[in-house]
């Protein structure tokens, strides 16, 4: 049985009110006792009116009158309004799903929508009879509905009440208004764009800022937006990009805001650029940038936060070396209530396999994704890349764990690093802080030995920029 739950607009469903109403008594008469029994409550007065005996020819004659009495109390005025019922606001949508073989998709009784689903999903139907739940989870993680099993044993840390940690994060995602952003930036250099909005270079207190820009309408969803603020203000760590502040600006008769979030200015670029320009990296550098996103993932674990979007596109790299993990839009924190989360979020190709089939999970799937950067980092792509998103997403939950193609060229340190990143049980994965201790981790150089291929990633990304504004 697949169930899907989702809410309606308010305009999508109306009740109409009841037509046709019996309302059913049932009177016994007792003709030693002579004693009417099985009257409602509120006809208990119009007994009380007659004598509390009857003979059998009283009884139909008040039972006439019960009738007659039952009717006028539940007639409706004609000046009265009809009642009106509201539509739904929680539903269950049941569909009857089975393999079959013999058609086309594999599957039948599949709503309109998840055939569409997974016609468009590259999905086939060999895959489908040979995984059927894992191809119904990932349908389902399409449509952004998941049903979560039992989850696995909370962690032993002691966290914060939910109330304890809404609170913290409300505060910690304040937003300055009405900010004059001309008058505190006066330079802006645009140096990149995204789907959320654009980059800015600019100074603040005479050090440079990256400036992320992205308008805000009636319908952008603001509480994720706080979230990230709050995750990024509470996570100050040395492996972590810096929070200096956010902005809301109105222009005047435009409906929409526009949100300016200050953060510190990394001009290396991302992993993702420096893996692109010089293609696979060294072993040792490779080691190098684990090294630092462990760090950076020991310290929000041990605030009780999860990532959620560990990948070459969220590391940023500085022009001593540093390296450091950016973008929390994607950022969980873990009360006491919420020990592990089953929303399901994040980029495909790095996602952990318990993850994308909707179990309840925690910390760990970031050491999955850490998994997956290093062999990005070794191969210049993360597995499956070249598969579209959702088959992406099958194979990642179906297949075995990924694992180096050549094993001659890289070290048995560095394959057992990956087995222990890549397990598919999130129990036997280890944690950051037990990972820095890895032998592959050893072999870390320190990060001015990164410089190299920055600078070369660098001048060949200014190069490709010249060559387009040409």
């Amino acid at each position: 049985m697949f169930t899907r739950k989702g809410k309606t607009k308010k305009e999508d469903v109306v009740i109409a009110p009841p037509v046709e109403v019996e309302n059913t008594i049932h009177v016994t008469y007792d003709p030693e006792t002579r004693q009417v029994k099985g009257l409602p409550p509120h006809l208990l007065g119009l007994a009380t009116t007659r004598s509390d005996s009857f003979d059998l020819a009283e009884l139909n004659s008040l039972v006439e009158e019960i009738e007659a009495k039952r009717k006028a109390e539940s007639a409706t005025p004609e000046t009265e309004a009809p009642p009106v019922f509201g539509a739904p606001v929680q539903f269950e949508c049941k569909m009857h799903v089975a393999v079959d073989p013999s058609s086309e998709l594999g599957f039948s009784g599949l709503s309109p929508e998840l055939t569409a689903l997974l016609k468009s999903s590259g999905i086939g139907r060999q895959d489908v009879v040979a995984h059927p739940k894992a191809v119904l989870r990932v349908l389902a993680r399409g449509l952004d509905n998941i049903t979560a099993p039992t989850p696995p044993k909370p962690p032993p840390a002691p966290l914060l009440p939910e109330a304890v940690v809404r609170d913290h994060i409300r505060q910690a995602a304040a937003i300055r208004r009405d900010v004059n952003l001309d008058a505190m930036f006066p330079t802006r250099r645009k140096i990149g764009e995204g789907s959320t909005g654009s980059v800015f270079v600019s100074e603040l207190d005479g050090r440079q800022v990256a400036l992320k820009h992205t308008v805000v309408t009636p319908k952008t969803d603001m509480a994720a937006i706080e979230n990230e603020i709050a995750m990024m203000r509470l996570s100050s760590h040395p492996n972590i990009v810096v929070f200096y502040d956010a902005f809301l600006c109105a222009a005047p008769g435009n409906p929409n805001v526009d949100l300016w979030i200050a953060m510190e200015y990394l001009s290396g670029g991302s992993l993702t650029q420096l893996i692109t320009t010089n293609g696979a990296l060294p072993e040792s550098h490779i080691a190098t940038i684990c090294r630092e996103v462990l760090r950076a993932l020991q310290f929000l674990h041990s605030q009780h936060r999860i990532h959620r979007d560990i990948k070459s596109d969220n590391l940023l790299l500085g022009d001593q070396g540093q390296v450091k993990l950016a973008d929390f839009g994607y950022c969980a924190q873990l009360s006491d209530e919420t020990r592990k989360r089953h929303s399901v979020v994040g980029t495909p190709y790095w996602m952990a396999p318990e993850l994308i089939q909707g179990f309840e999970y925690d910390m760990k799937v970031d050491i999955w994704s850490l998994g997956i950067l290093a062999l990005e980092s070794a191969e210049g792509e993360p597995p499956f890349l070249q598969e579209p998103p959702m088959r992406a997403l099958f194979l990642i939950a179906t297949s075995p764990p990924p694992a180096l193609r050549d094993r001659t060229r890289w070290s048995p340190n560095f394959h057992h690093f990956l087995s222990l990143c890549l397990q598919r049980d999130p129990t036997q994965r280890p944690t950051a802080a037990q990972l820095l201790e890895h032998p592959f981790i050893q072999q870390a150089v320190p990060v001015q030995e990164l410089l190299p291929s920055i600078t070369h990633s660098r001048a060949a990304c200014q190069m490709e920029d010249i060559l387009a504004a040409e």
